[in-house]
């Protein structure tokens, strides 16, 4: 767990570099050449990249950010508490969701195929996830439920966050949100003078393994298409990798425990999520059957 990586030394005094931070940031970069090789792969016009990418990243961090607002609006007293950047983080469905809606309606304006920006957004979407459930996990968020006392060594060493101390008050009870969590209930069984959190599901680093397998998905889809002189059709790349993201993350999502995702009744917004990529997918897929059978 590494919340902060460094600090920076400017003229204003040093400022914390986080973790998240800067593995959004790097999301951000490199989805955007991820997605100009794919929209060069797919004969997409660079204009309607660069209109439908800025627009979905900042729908996105706005929609994340208001998600988790909402989610836990007693985190949030202040309107400065709000727009901090260290102060909470964002909710991937909501960002998932605002992202989305901007997409649509970038390519309703621009008059191109949503299902042609949605394969050459794949890549980008599947190293985002990589990148950002990287700093998920250096920050000790989304954490997973314990695991069982057979689980193996090298799993629970991922698994296990730490307490933090302060040097200015050592008597202060700090560490990662798994360690919060299982110190300020009982029945979890962690020792009032523990140093990390018992063992949980590395939830992130699955996730992040997941958008690798999504990411290589999408990559050979690209390469074989290329080889074979092929030229992919609408939702080619989308969809089979929509559908391999939505049954595994199916998959994760009861390992999880964190408890700030948000939740709508007893689903969580991550699996409502899920389901309607799932959804999508399926359908795009069945329209695209269609109209192969009617042609």
């Amino acid at each position: 767990m590494h919340p902060v990586l460094f600090q920076l030394h400017t003229p204003f005094g040093d400022r914390p570099v986080y973790a998240y931070g800067l593995m959004l940031g790097l999301a951000v970069l490199l989805g955007w050449y991820a997605l100009r090789r794919a929209g060069e792969e797919l004969a997409l016009e660079e204009a309607t990249l660069e209109n439908a990418y800025a627009a979905t990243i900042v729908a996105a961090l706005l929609g994340g950010r208001l998600g988790f607002v909402l989610a836990n609006p007693r985190a949030f007293p202040t309107i400065a508490s709000v727009l901090s950047p260290s102060h909470g983080g964002l909710l991937g469905s909501t960002a998932i969701a605002a992202g989305f809606i901007a997409a649509v309606l970038v390519a309703r304006r621009s008059g191109a195929e949503l299902s042609r920006l949605a394969d050459a957004a794949t890549p980008a979407l599947a190293l985002a996830l990589v990148l950002t459930r990287i700093g998920c996990y250096l920050y000790g968020c989304d954490y997973g439920r314990r695991l069982g006392a057979h689980a193996p060594g090298w799993l629970a060493s991922l698994g296990r966050f730490p307490r933090v101390m302060d040097a200015r008050d050592p008597g202060l009870v700090l560490g990662s949100p798994a360690f919060l969590d299982q110190m300020t209930h009982s029945s979890s069984g962690l020792a009032i003078d523990a140093t990390s959190a018992l063992p949980v599901h590395p939830t992130q680093l699955y996730e992040a393994l997941l958008g690798l397998v999504v990411f290589a998905l999408s990559l050979g889809l690209f390469t074989r298409a290329r080889r074979l002189g092929h030229r992919l059709e609408p939702g080619a790349v989308f969809v089979p990798c929509a559908l391999v993201y939505g049954v595994v993350r199916l998959a994760i999502e009861p390992l999880r425990a964190d408890l700030d995702r948000g939740f709508v009744g007893a689903i969580s917004a991550p699996m409502l999520t899920t389901l309607a990529i799932l959804g999508t997918s399926i359908a795009v897929g069945f329209v695209r059957r269609a109209q192969r059978l009617s042609a």
